[in-house]
């Protein structure tokens, strides 16, 4: 008697042939050879299966090529989807990488400890009734491109806002912010209304400090006037961002305002 492949198998194989036209075949079978025929029906490579007169083979192998996508490990997950929770009938066993699954509950995976764990290819078993004539195409994501598409990628981050511009150095040249009690070209936000302009100016020097993690984050202690605790968070400045541009320590130069106002 002839035999032929399963039909349900046939589409499934044309599939895999579609999908990846370059597969490696190299195990690829479905006719028993000597040593399955000696299996008689326990084997399903064997044509055993008889339906309106036509013999069938009911089992395909397929080569694993996970190289160009075709990861047999990756379609038995999906195709155990399709038996367990999309009315995919058709399925007898699947057995890849010495595991098999059938239709025990779930389609869970179970060790499988025959001869051969086909490691290099995966066995397809199809019912031995008359779903086996079934041809329609198998819904499987890996074979059909209809798995979930890729997440779109994040946006990119947005662009840091533009740091504000360096407001212009206010004192005359030679002059310098540091303790009120300085002499006359040392601008300390000293007590009294002619040295009033000076305050929004050292208000700000400690703002920055306070951002910059150099001084105590609390509200009040921008006051506006300059005084030890200024000078040390100034000198800490000074220490972290110019220890080599600096020869006088807890004062604010012209230059020292430069660069504390550009970060």
């Amino acid at each position: 008697m002839s035999y032929l492949l399963a039909p349900a198998l046939v589409t499934l194989r044309s599939q895999f042939d579609q999908k990846f036209p370059g597969r490696n075949k190299a195990s690829d079978g479905w006719i028993g050879d000597a040593a399955h025929r000696a299996q008689g029906s326990a084997s399903d490579h064997n044509p055993w299966v008889v339906i309106d007169g036509q013999a069938y083979v009911t089992a395909l192998d397929i080569t694993n090529h996970p190289e160009i996508g075709l990861d047999l490990n990756k379609f038995t997950d999906q195709l155990r989807v399709a038996c367990r929770d999309q009315g995919e009938n058709r399925l007898k066993y699947a057995i890849h990488r010495a595991l098999i699954m059938d239709t025990r509950p779930q389609f869970r995976p179970y060790q499988w400890t025959a001869s051969s764990g086909h490691w290099s290819h995966a066995h397809f078993s199809v019912m031995n009734d008359r779903r086996l004539l079934d041809p329609r195409p198998w819904n499987i994501p890996m074979l059909t491109g209809t798995s979930a598409p890729a997440p779109a990628p994040a946006p990119a981050p947005a662009p840091a806002p533009p740091k504000p511009a360096v407001p212009g150095w206010p004192l005359p040249a030679g002059h310098w912010f540091g303790d009120w009690r300085g002499p006359n070209a040392q601008h300390g936000g000293a007590p009294g209304a002619q040295y009033d302009w000076e305050r929004p100016h050292i208000r700000a020097i400690q703002v920055k400090l306070q951002q910059l993690g150099l001084a105590p984050g609390h509200a009040g202690w921008a006051d506006g006037r300059w005084d030890p605790p200024t000078t040390d968070a100034m000198a800490a400045f000074q220490r972290k961002y110019r220890p080599n541009q600096t020869t006088i320590w807890g004062k604010c130069y012209s230059d020292d305002w430069q660069h504390l106002f550009s970060l």
